[in-house]
């Protein structure tokens, strides 16, 4: 299974849960929020795939910190939230993705 489709099913697999619990809980960047959902998932990203990559390849260093980022988008979610929120997840999900192609596409 080549890399392309290893992200592709990783990116379904966060994403579809996200969507289903979304569906009542809209996704807005006018709400703040999201955005700073948005923002914090990219600045965790982008600062762990750069430690990472000291030691790991970069491919290896950008899925690691994009999993580990989600994981804590959902952890955060469920442990300080009265109710888990599918919006928010999308909005990580959005900040992840942006890190990663800044990360691909700068040579950080």
């Amino acid at each position: 299974m080549n890399l392309i489709r290893k992200i592709f099913l990783v990116v379904i697999v966060l994403l579809y849960p996200s969507y289903a619990f979304s569906l009542n809980d809209s996704f807005s960047f006018n709400q703040t929020d999201k955005r700073l959902h948005v923002v914090s998932s990219y600045a965790l990203t982008i600062t762990t795939a750069v430690f990472l990559e000291k030691k790991l390849p970069k491919w290896k260093s950008i899925f690691y910190a994009s999993m580990l980022t989600m994981i804590a988008g959902t952890v955060k979610e469920l442990a300080l939230d009265d109710h888990y929120s599918g919006s928010d997840q999308i909005g990580n999900l959005l900040g992840v993705t942006g890190a990663a192609l800044v990360i691909v596409t700068i040579d950080l």
